[in-house]
């Protein structure tokens, strides 16, 4: 069989949120839907600029904690357990020094 790709697995897209007085919400960076959880909790743009690193923090673990992993389909499970088991097809004489003993 000839080589097969299979689609991105357990794929995280990585954001770098950082205080920026500059911007409406007093973030920079922010994933989507973050703007409206700070909205939601009325954190204004003042408080986000002096306590940012304790917001994002309480953000990061909130959103973390509401999202379960998404395992991999009954398919993709079994392709990929496919792909990690390595048969040999050689006898196994040829690849150990086993003694016959009397």
């Amino acid at each position: 069989g000839g080589l097969e790709i299979s689609a991105p697995f357990n794929f995280e897209h990585n954001y770098h949120v950082a205080v920026d007085p500059g911007s409406a919400t007093g973030f920079r960076g922010l994933p989507p839907g973050w703007d409206e959880l700070l909205k939601q909790a009325k954190i204004t743009k003042e408080e986000a600029i002096e306590n940012g690193d304790a917001i994002i923090d309480v953000l990061r673990f909130h959103t973390e904690a509401a999202g379960q992993p998404k395992l991999p389909s009954a398919v993709q499970a079994s392709k990929e357990a496919r792909m990690a088991v390595n048969f040999r097809q050689e006898d196994p004489q040829n690849s150990y020094n086993i003694g016959n003993k009397i």
